[in-house]
């Protein structure tokens, strides 16, 4: 455990390993597949970040503004600003564990006040990256795809709801 509280594991490399982490059978033929996803075409190279997102609008989602229509590539972050169409379904890779652990950590030093909405949020870190000079790149999943669960009610309605998965 870090000085900042949070627990950064190694990734998974073992077969068997990552059956048991992702389920048996259909799920873990679907975790790969979506996986595959995270890293499609436009994005071969060196990337060093990635965020899904969805064409949406309102204060209460995390946003990216790319470096120019069309593109993939981003620009700027945001946390309950919003500075384009793209919000954050609340998948977010970082290439480099390093990277993302000097970025949080930089940020959990920087009182409340100085903090985009007075918390410390993921996206926001992705700025630090760019003025760096890192590559973040971006998708952007059809709403319908996007299954909310970011206040209580809808956490509520998904618990509720059937099981997407069945073993």
């Amino acid at each position: 455990m870090s000085r900042s509280g949070i627990r950064l594991q190694k990734p998974v490399n073992d077969a068997r390993q990552r059956r048991n982490l992702h389920g048996a059978g259909s799920r873990a033929r679907r975790s790969r597949r979506v996986s595959s996803r995270l890293r499609p075409a436009p994005f071969s190279g060196e990337i060093h970040g990635y965020l899904e997102t969805f064409e949406g609008e309102g204060s209460n989602w995390s946003f990216v503004r790319p470096v120019a229509p069309g593109s993939t590539r981003v620009a700027e972050t945001s946390e309950k600003r919003p500075i384009s169409r793209f919000c954050c379904t609340g998948l977010y890779q970082f290439a480099r564990t390093g990277r993302f652990r000097a970025a949080f950590e930089a940020e959990a030093r920087r009182p409340a006040a100085a903090l985009e909405g007075g918390e410390l949020y993921v996206a926001p870190l992705y700025n630090r990256l760019l003025a760096e000079g890192a590559d973040i790149r971006f998708t952007l999943v059809p709403r319908s795809a996007v299954h909310f669960c970011g206040v209580p009610d809808e956490y509520d309605a998904i618990r509720a709801a059937p099981p997407i998965y069945r073993d």
